[in-house]
């Protein structure tokens, strides 16, 4: 069902359901085996913004993207994979403008890097790695933050009151120090750039840009740029080429190239229409990029010949809205082959660096069709747990969902009993079906909650970390960065009542994930100490604490006598709940990925741990070893490297079936066909993706081997399996089947549902009505 308004607490709209095959061919004379998926569509969704992007240096020891959200958030990504690593909740207070890595001067610390970030909430913050821990935190004591750039081991802030702020980095993680102020004048700075060793340039919202020595402290030269109507310009962003030149991008849409000993324009670019936001630079300084907002990336290159210059090179318009950051990534031997960039619209998106000319290279209907021709960027979803995330209270029908710093609960209403009597009147078959409101169930919301803290303490626009909700619905829990909460609940009289009796340890300690199981227990994995804690909710006491994670624990996952939990770092751990011992390590090392979803299966016998590899491991938890499965790995043909697994559904009415699901995607795994043997490096290197088969019948469904990906899935916040059992019978059940051809089947053969699946979804026209207006590019044409 899709609700498309609320009033007095009720969602009204259109129903849609969504009704799956879960085989490619169906037998017209046995009962249809199928899966019922309902799509809910209940939240309201916002797009994140990216606002800073920052790649570590080649030389690091982890490849890593730091991501700077609206809000506040952080993101750390995986450069090999492009899968979210990890992240740290925002704050409304807080808006990241900025980051620097730095090289780590500990004597231990191979090839280690420190990241620290600054924005318009007046602080410089150090994060811990990979946790994304606050390390230090310290007043710029000059306002905003509006760039940071590293000379040696100084960090240096443009900040809001017109002034250079200077720190000293120490050498081990965690040193931050106030060192002076360099007073560059009265208007707000915005960007700046190293040059050298021993200069800065800085620019502001005055039409100038100034140089200064950072060994005298003096202005050396002032450069001006061009005015419209009277206006100042504003310096949004500058870097530097190499040892050669520097580089500025301009609210007129213009990108200068500078010399910087002589302080005079070399080349003037008007490739945009708009503010040019953010520039990017190869180490070498040969190539250069320009974001802008009016959606464009412009690349000039460097010509080296007789006469050395400067040219634009090439456009391309993969964003529909502004461009707020780009980031070029280069490999250990200098060279650049992609670049990252992201902005309004949330996404991530990842391009290849295209040097050949363009001709019309300016003109976006030709940057399109390049496109097209070319494919487009591999892009990363906006779509993120750590900012809209839900789960579900099977036996009391409650769907919890999480987004930013609130709670929003909905009752979803058993389906009326019109189903058997509308049966012979309204036949179904796979793909998109409508249903008539009689057979719909209908959803209400019934509260949102959000987090307050102790009297005393703001808690006011805190991000949510976690949230989960008991089976039956009368507990859930909530963790910001400041604790744990939790809340009893009485759906009867829509009352929630805070728990003020939990141990000040608990009440203190904020959780990365929370996971209801057995009678009032709630699993923890705690932010700060790595260790995943049993909270007994009846005795408001703490049952175990297992210390064996060395890294954040992302991920839990429970079943009757067993409770698994994994990290960032690729350790996945099981243990007992009887004996409250360790009982096993899976044998998944970092090498291999880390994990994005764990999951057992419907008998409780195999932990199922997909990796950012798309490696999927069956883990046996008697025997302790890895179980031979039919697929080690989802085919490149059926889902692109980049797409993240977020979630496993074992549906116990199907356990010869495993789901996997990501934002945009269903994929069904059949545990019954043929084994393959594990790949070897070798093999998975030299792999070459096999060519999907299609059925005819299944109106798009597409197979590679044992694998079946599902068409029309998209914008899925979160999915879960349904217990019959526990939830009731399905939407469909006696609903009289047609075929592809729209022949219907004999009168007996009725919707006969294996398995059930609910998914939270956004719609289209929700993601649209939540962008801002996109901007409106000048069309320019030329005559002969």
């Amino acid at each position: 069902f899709v609700g498309q308004s609320v009033r007095g607490g009720r969602c009204h709209g259109a129903a849609v359901l969504l009704w799956l095959r879960c085989e490619l061919v169906v037998p017209s004379s046995a009962p249809v085996k199928n899966m019922e998926v309902l799509r809910t569509r209940l939240c309201e969704w916002q797009p994140v913004e990216i606002d800073a992007l920052a790649l570590a240096p080649a030389s690091a020891a982890e490849p890593r993207l730091a991501v700077g959200r609206a809000g506040g958030s952080v993101e750390l990504w995986d450069t090999t994979t492009w899968h979210l690593h990890s992240s740290a909740p925002g704050c409304k207070r807080r808006s990241v403008r900025g980051f620097v890595w730095v090289a780590s001067a500990d004597a231990d610390a191979d090839g280690q890097q420190r990241l620290l970030s600054a924005g318009l909430h007046t602080e410089i913050t150090e994060w811990e790695l990979p946790s994304l821990r606050p390390l230090a935190s310290m007043s710029s004591g000059g306002g905003a933050v509006w760039a940071l750039c590293v000379a040696g081991g100084r960090l240096l802030a443009a900040c809001d009151d017109g002034s250079i702020r200077i720190f000293s980095l120490g050498g081990s993680a965690g040193e931050l120090s106030y060192e002076r102020r360099l007073n560059v004048g009265r208007h707000r700075l915005l960007s700046a750039a190293i040059f050298g060793d021993d200069h800065v340039f800085v620019g502001g919202s005055n039409s100038l840009i100034t140089k200064w020595s950072l060994s005298t402290y003096t202005c050396e030269a002032k450069m001006k740029v061009e005015k419209a109507q009277g206006a100042e310009t504003l310096i949004w962003a500058l870097v530097s080429l190499g040892k050669l030149e520097v580089a500025s991008g301009d609210s007129l849409g213009l990108v200068h190239i500078w010399d910087p000993i002589a302080c005079t324009v070399l080349h003037r670019f008007a490739q945009h229409q708009a503010d040019v936001l953010a520039l990017s630079a190869t180490p070498d300084g040969d190539v250069l990029l320009s974001a802008s907002i009016d959606t464009k990336i412009s690349t000039f290159v460097r010509q080296h010949g007789g006469e050395e210059r400067w040219v634009f090179r090439n456009a391309e318009f993969a964003h529909t809205h502004d461009i707020r950051a780009v980031a070029v990534k280069t490999s250990a031997d200098g060279t650049a082959s992609s670049y990252v960039s992201g902005g309004v619209t949330g996404k991530l998106l990842i391009h290849k660096l295209r040097l050949e000319s363009s001709a019309a290279g300016a003109d976006a209907t030709a940057a399109l069709g390049r496109i097209a021709r070319q494919g487009r960027p591999r892009e990363c979803s906006g779509f993120s747990p750590a900012f809209h995330t839900a789960c579900v209270a099977e036996d009391a029908r409650l769907l919890l969902g999480q987004r930013g710093a609130n709670l929003e609960l909905w009752y979803l209403q058993p389906p009326k009993d019109s189903a058997a009597e509308a049966a012979e009147d309204v036949p179904v078959q796979a793909g998109k079906v409508f249903v008539g409101a009689a057979c719909m169930p209908e959803p209400q919301l019934l509260l949102r909650v959000s987090l307050t803290g102790s009297p005393g303490e703001d808690t006011a626009g805190l991000g949510l970390t976690a949230s989960a909700i008991s089976s039956d619905g009368h507990l859930f829990a909530a963790s910001d960065s400041q604790g744990l909460r939790l809340f009893h609940l009485r759906i009867e009289d829509l009352e929630v009542r805070r728990e003020t009796g939990l141990p000040d340890e608990v009440r203190s300690t904020a959780a990365r994930s929370l996971l209801f199981y057995g009678a009032g227990l709630l699993a923890v994995a705690t932010w700060h100490s790595n260790e995943v804690w049993l909270l007994n909710t009846t005795q408001l006491s703490i049952e175990a604490k297992f210390p064996q994670h060395r890294a954040p624990v992302s991920h839990l996952a429970a079943t009757a006598e067993w409770l698994a939990s994994a990290d960032v770092a690729g350790a996945t751990h099981i243990f007992n709940l009887d004996s409250l011992q360790h009982h096993a390590r899976v044998p998944v090392g970092e090498e291999m990925g880390f994990p994005t979803a764990i999951s057992f299966d419907s008998r409780g016998r195999h932990l199922i741990t997909v990796l950012s590899t798309h490696e999927v491991l069956f883990f046996d938890v008697e025997a302790q070893t890895i179980a031979a499965v039919t697929s080690p790995r989802i085919p490149p043909a059926i889902l692109p490297p980049d797409a993240r697994v977020c979630g496993i559904v074992a549906p116990s009415e199907r356990p010869d079936r495993v789901l996997f699901w990501g934002h945009t995607f269903i994929l069904a795994l059949d545990l019954t066909g043929k084994e393959t043997p594990p790949l070897t490096k070798r093999a998975r290197h030299d792999e070459q993706p096999s060519q999907p088969e299609k059925s005819h019948l299944d109106g798009g469904i597409t197979k590679v081997g044992v694998w079946t990906r599902y068409p029309r899935m998209q914008h899925i916040l979160a999915a879960f399996g349904l217990d019959r059992a526990r939830w009731g019978r399905p939407v469909l059940e006696g609903h009289v089947l047609n075929t592809e051809s729209g022949k219907r089947v004999r009168s007996g053969d009725r919707a006969a549902e294996k398995a059930m699946l609910l998914t939270l979804e956004v719609t289209d026209e929700a993601i649209e009505k939540a962008m801002p207006q996109a901007f409106e590019r000048k069309s320019w044409k030329t005559t002969t």
